[in-house]
């Protein structure tokens, strides 16, 4: 079997690009399209207008042209009403075919809703369900037919625009399958129901460029396209937009998949390649929404624009403000920032101003305070701030919960007794953080922002509000500091690898080993989605179970021959919470691998506290030590038991599994220390009935 880095796959939005090397300095193109507000959108239709897509393609004009070289003049804009479906046409034939020369890099890019419609070509097989996925443009659903974009017109545009350049990259943050959310902050996702009526070439005639062919399905003149297609959720998922809060600001809405992608970019050295941001940047998205699944097909070995880009510049972005006291930091917590961070400010030429100490700390911004004196400039400056000192301990959870007499004492309680561990917050955060709400039975109730996922629930709703808060307020902030605590912990290590590489990949037992054991074997079905070009590319793992049943679980690890000997673990984070070691048996020691070396290892599925009326992501750690480790008692204790090999943990890692969240501990950075992570999610799913 090939060993793969495992890459969970994108579908909400698309990444597509056409194969071969941009040439060294070659002209850029681009064409952005954002829609959040549609012409039909809310009243009496059953989707509604957006928050985020204006925003995401805002925010990826401006990467490409201070990051990625290209020039204003380049990249055109199409935002709401000028976004109509022949105003998107036009455009791409207009911005993107026409000038497209060899070795052109082009980028489409699409943010809004997404849906399907039925395929007119009657081509059987050529469409899932018999559906053509869409994009819908400001205009397409006009209350007597629906016209949107379909797949069929992006494959032809996209085919004209590949024999002329082979450096085509699409985005689209988008999705094309109905469904919904759950809790009240999950957020917005990017879909529409399908619509009833097809689009076929006639209805495009009046602005259908004469030079591009229309390539319905069966078209013998249809063929692959050599690109490389992300796609921010499988066919059957919805692409979420996620609310940030920002320093001074009101939050603000992106696409989830869109904003993780930028940020990932915003990072990326030369010689990035498409498997390694999208690997990045599906880690991330899980985190705040375990059922969307980034996915990726094609050429994704390739080096993103052909590794012709400049490196980036040590630290994040900042502004120092007028009153030179105050310095707003485009990083958060996404980046490993944190409270009391200590930073170094930097003119964009490289001098040292003073130092900073960051005192709010964000999912993705930040505020800090200079250190020892003003830096008064009379303007607000654009500096650079780079880390030079890592605190210990933990921000606060940002907490939603709401009003009443129960809400507000709960609130009272939780300010009072946990003002170093939540951050109350007065509205929501859309796909971000933790919300309460009231069941119908009528507890107090614990759940994440991004996907309503039940973390506590109260078990006694009796006694007057104020006794019932304060129980309530001791219950969460037990469950917040411990296992919260610790989930997260995990869970981020994913953006941690470390220093030792790995190599894995999920695998299913022979029949043979079946029949020696008398076990059954799980069976891993790849997750599936429609590229441009209606092949069917792979979007990660999936496991079905029916009520009951614990099948084997396996994987083939090892380490790559350029690499040192290293012991090897497997660790599971459940999306219930539930943090056990896979890989291997509690006393088995013989989990040391050489270079080069390669092993199939197996376990049972734990399944202990999920009903399964949903898919459950885990997230499998294979962790890499120097020395051996004793897993099982960091995981069981919450800490280290040197007499049982927990001398081989290094202590980002043993910081990680700590079961209480506090304020002090090792603040060594990560990079300074042996050992390696690689993450592997699978989703386990309930058998569909025959």
């Amino acid at each position: 079997m090939r060993l793969l880095h495992f890459l969970p796959l994108l579908s909400a939005g698309l990444f597509l690009s056409c194969s071969g090397e941009p040439a060294s300095g070659g002209n850029r193109i681009a064409l952005l399209v954002g829609i959040n507000q549609y012409q039909k959108a809310g009243g009496g239709s059953s989707w509604s207008n957006l928050d985020g897509s204006v925003n995401d393609v805002e925010r990826a004009a401006e990467l490409l042209i201070d990051r990625f070289g290209f020039r204003e003049g380049d990249v055109t804009v199409l935002t709401d009403s000028n976004a109509t479906h022949e105003g998107i046409v036009r455009a791409f034939h207009e911005k993107l075919i026409q000038p497209a020369q060899q070795g052109t890099e082009v980028l489409f890019w699409y943010s809004g809703h997404g849906s399907r419609l039925p395929d007119v070509s009657g081509v059987g097989g050529s469409e899932l369900e018999g559906m053509d996925s869409t994009f819908i443009a400001y205009d397409s659903r006009d209350g007597v037919d629906p016209f949107d974009i379909t797949d069929d017109e992006l494959h032809s545009l996209l085919a004209a625009l590949c024999r002329k350049t082979s450096n085509v990259t699409v985005v689209t943050d988008c999705c094309h399958s109905g469904g919904i959310t759950r809790g009240p902050a999950a957020g917005k996702s990017r879909s529409a129901p399908p619509g009833k009526s097809p689009v076929a070439q006639a209805d495009l005639s009046a602005f259908w460029p004469d030079e591009v062919p229309f390539l319905e399905d069966g078209d013998p003149r249809r063929g692959p396209l050599p690109y490389v297609h992300i796609a921010a959720c499988s066919s059957k998922q919805t692409a979420k937009e996620i609310s940030l809060r920002i320093p001074g600001r009101e939050p603000i809405s992106h696409g989830a998949m869109t904003w993780f992608l930028v940020s990932a970019l915003e990072e990326a050295q030369p010689g990035t390649t498409y498997r390694e941001l999208v690997r990045s940047t599906a880690l991330k998205v899980a985190e705040y929404f375990p059922d969307q699944d980034v996915q990726a097909e094609g050429e994704v070995d390739r080096m993103f624009l052909g590794a012709d880009f400049a490196s980036p510049p040590p630290g994040f972005s900042a502004v120092l403000q007028p009153d030179g006291r105050r310095v707003d930091v485009e990083a958060g917590h996404a980046h490993f920032l944190k409270r009391d961070t200590l930073l170094e400010i930097q003119d964009l030429g490289g001098k040292v101003l003073g130092k900073a100490r960051a005192t709010r700390v964000f999912a993705t911004h930040a505020v800090a305070r200079v250190e020892g004196g003003s830096l008064k400039r009379g303007a607000a400056v654009p500096v650079r701030v780079v880390e030079l000192e890592r605190p210990p301990g933990d921000d606060p959870f940002p907490l939603y919960i709401g009003s009443g007499p129960l809400e507000d004492a709960l609130a009272t309680a939780m300010r009072r007794r946990g003002k170093d561990m939540v951050e109350v917050l007065s509205q929501p955060l859309l796909g971000n953080g933790y919300q309460v709400e009231v069941t119908p039975e009528g507890s107090l109730a614990l759940l994440t922002s991004g996907d309503g996922v039940p973390l506590w629930e109260e078990d006694n709703p009796a006694g007057s509000d104020s006794a019932r808060g304060a129980r309530a307020a001791e219950g969460m902030l037990e469950f917040l500091r411990t296992k919260e605590s610790r989930f997260r912990s995990l869970w981020s290590l994913a953006a941690q690898p470390g220093e030792i590489p790995i190599q894995g990949t999920f695998c299913s037992p022979s029949k043979e080993w079946e029949e020696k054991m008398g076990l059954a074997g799980a069976v891993f079905e790849e997750i599936k989605t429609r590229g441009l070009g209606g092949e069917a590319p792979s979007s990660g793992f999936v496991v079905s179970l029916a009520p009951g049943e614990k099948p084997v679980l396996g994987m083939e690890i090892g380490l790559p021959s350029n690499a040192e000997a290293a012991h090897l673990t497997v660790l599971v984070a459940s999306e219930n919470r539930d943090i056990s070691v896979a890989w291997p048996a509690e006393g088995n020691r013989s989990n040391k691998f050489e270079p080069g070396e390669n092993r199939r290892v197996f376990w049972r599925v734990k399944l202990e506290s999920w009903d399964l009326s949903r898919p459950m992501r885990d997230r499998y750690l294979i962790i890499a030590t120097e020395e051996a480790a004793d897993f099982h008692t960091l995981v069981q204790k919450g800490k280290l038991d040197k007499t049982r090999g927990g001398a081989g943990v290094p202590g980002v890692l043993a910081q990680a599994f700590s079961k209480e969240r506090t304020r002090g501990g090792p603040g060594v950075p990560p990079e300074r220390q042996g050992f390696g992570v690689m993450a592997l999610d699978l989703q386990l799913r309930p058998a569909q009935s025959p």
